[in-house]
């Protein structure tokens, strides 16, 4: 077992970290309760993903045992509602109002306490299931009983009613404890008011020595207990300051640990940019000259500042996924299918090697990957590290494969080489320049499958059959020649309890999609009534990032932010870049322009 310490920078990096973990707490408590029967029929095993490597145990001071994820959370005050920042494991009684108030003062005394938020009903489910008052549950809270029926069904049902719309922070929907070190609420800061909208406000927030050291010291807390440390996996949100403190947090951690890969998945809510709060209008968020700008040193910075940088910024329009109903003006929808991303294309290196454990013919994972080893198969040089993220959730069925010996008409050849072909047309492209469907060539390819289904509906494929899928589907839908790695598991995504109503209702319980009958319209589904889905993921450094890259590049020679006396000069000087370094920064962004275009002419580019 190899650990991992997880990165969340931002409100709403924070909203996709609280899905994804609790993605993995529902699967641990399945593993935990899951009979040999119930896998075999579900197609999930317990060692298939490693939990041990994100979360580490430990215990309370009172000896109680504790499983948390190694995680270090950044965002504004404010932002966590009902949990406090140290979390409520190690918890102390608050102090009451007199043993608040400094004694040595002689005046009047006054208290102001504003009014607690009040815990939802699903959060309230969880205290009383800890407390031992709920009944029988399903596996670890996921609202899937065996033997609950209906009764159970609309109690789980009443537990989420309010969280579509009543979803506020990131912690009203998560379900695992945290570590007193892991959530960091940024001095001088405070959801609503002082967000760190512009990258200037991340760069002075990270400038304030006792936060960067508070910053380090917690990280170093969970990298220095672990035994065998593979690397950083970081959630950024990149539509505003925080990018600016996980460029400066990341560039510390790698004069510190510099053995350790950083992988960085870049998201951002669909409402971005945020309102500001800078002083200064022409440095503000929603400023044009200054979104260019933001949009071009973000990029610059985070990509030095990682080994492997993963674009997601894409507005999810409610027609990407066939088979989800997204709101994308709610965080809440939208993180949920960027964590889905995230589970899927980090499943690499949360695999067992092969032979660690054993396993029933056919049934052992393939394609566990080491976290260096990932950035090595697709950042090859220091100008290629920028990478495409492409998701299809619910993954299709794979059609049955015929026998070696099975003679096929024309008729039945072209509908088996659709449907396997249907699977990599399946994924959609996540990039800041909107979604898109898969397609073009590719320099190196990292493709992840779990849990696949049959398209009958008859159950799950094996691993090996998935795989063989996967390079039918690759040769029927035309892809191109790349490095490719395949990771291949029988381990769906579990789908929690609060996980929200985005499914259509053509979804089945273990996300096989029905067609060919009438379906009851209007109904969606959550965490009650899908309990799994199969996902595939596609992480690709390609030429398709060109536009992109080069679109960040004209936006800051556009403005002139590397000449001096422009506007832009003014505003990078404002967030702590000189002339020389605006420079260096354009360099660079032609140096990753040029290798992803194949550019190799300097006169391709405007001149100074």
């Amino acid at each position: 077992m190899k650990e991992v310490v997880t990165l969340q920078f931002g409100n709403y990096a924070n909203f996709v970290g609280a899905h994804f973990w609790n993605f993995q707490d529902e699967l641990l408590g399945r593993s935990e309760s899951a009979t040999d029967q119930t896998s075999a029929e579900e197609g999930t095993r317990a060692a298939d993903v490693e939990s041990d490597v994100l979360f580490r145990v430990g215990e309370t001071h009172q000896g109680a045992a504790t499983y948390t994820p190694r995680l270090v959370a950044l965002d504004v005050r404010g932002s966590s509602g009902t949990i406090p920042p140290s979390g409520v494991l190690y918890q102390a009684p608050l102090p009451s109002a007199d043993e608040s108030i400094i004694q040595t003062w002689g005046g009047q005394k006054a208290v102001y306490r504003s009014q607690p938020i009040e815990k939802n009903a699903f959060l309230k489910s969880l205290d009383e299931e800890e407390d031992g008052e709920s009944a029988e549950g399903g596996a670890h809270g996921s609202g899937m009983e065996v033997d609950g029926g209906a009764e159970a069904r609309e109690a789980d049902l009443a537990r989420v009613a309010g969280l579509e719309d009543s979803v506020q922070y990131w912690t009203d929907y998560l379900k695992v404890h945290l570590h007193p070190k892991s959530l960091y609420e940024l001095p001088d800061t405070w959801q609503g008011m002082n967000e760190l909208s512009t990258y200037g406000e991340g760069v002075a927030a990270f400038q304030k020595e006792e936060t960067r050291e508070e910053m380090e010291e917690r990280v170093r807390f969970f990298a220095e207990e672990s035994d065998h440390m593979q690397g950083f996996q970081c959630i950024v949100d990149d539509s505003g300051g925080f990018a600016a403190v996980a460029a400066g947090l990341l560039t510390s951690l790698s004069d510190e640990y510099p053995r350790l890969p950083r992988v960085l998945f870049a998201v951002r809510p669909h409402t971005s940019p945020r309102p500001a709060s800078a002083l200064n209008a022409a440095a503000s968020a929603n400023n044009p000259l200054a979104r260019a700008l933001h949009e071009a040193v973000s990029l610059a910075a985070l990509s030095r500042a990682s080994d492997l940088y993963i674009s997601d910024g894409a507005c999810l329009h409610p027609d990407l996924f066939p088979h989800l109903a997204l709101q994308p003006s709610k965080p809440f929808h939208t993180s949920a299918v960027h964590a889905a991303a995230f589970d899927a294309f980090t499943t690499p290196y949360r695999l067992p090697p092969r032979g660690a454990s054993s396993y029933t013919k056919n049934a052992e994972p393939l394609g566990a990957l080491d976290m260096r080893d990932l950035v090595r198969l697709l950042a090859r040089t220091d100008r290629q590290k920028v990478t495409e993220v492409a998701l299809s959730f619910p993954a299709p069925g794979i059609p049955k494969m015929p026998g070696p010996d099975a003679r096929l008409d024309r008729s039945e050849s072209a509908k088996l080489g659709e449907g396997l072909g249907g699977l990599v047309r399946s994924l959609v492209v996540l990039t800041d320049e909107g979604a898109q469907p898969a397609a073009g060539p590719s320099f190196a390819e990292s493709l992840v499958f779990r849990g696949a289904r049959y398209a009958d509906g008859s159950g799950p494929v094996p691993p090996p059959a998935a795989e063989s899928a996967l390079h039918a589907s690759l040769e029927a839908s035309g892809s191109g020649r790349a490095v490719r790695h395949f990771s291949v598991t029988s381990t769906p995504l579990p789908i929690p309890l609060p996980f929200p109503k985005i499914f259509r209702p053509e979804v089945g319980r273990h996300g096989d999609v029905s067609t060919g009958r009438t379906l009851e319209t209007g109904t969606v589904k959550g965490g009650v009534d899908v309990e799994s889905v199969p996902v595939m993921s596609r992480l690709a450094v390609t030429p398709r990032l060109a536009p992109m890259l080069r679109s960040k590049l004209e936006g800051l020679e556009r403005y002139g932010g590397f000449r001096k006396g422009t506007d832009g000069a003014r505003i990078l000087e404002e967030w702590g870049f000189g002339e020389e370094e605006a420079r260096e920064m354009r360099d660079g962004l032609k140096d990753m322009v040029k290798a992803y275009e194949g550019v190799d002419e300097e006169d391709s580019f405007d001149s100074d």
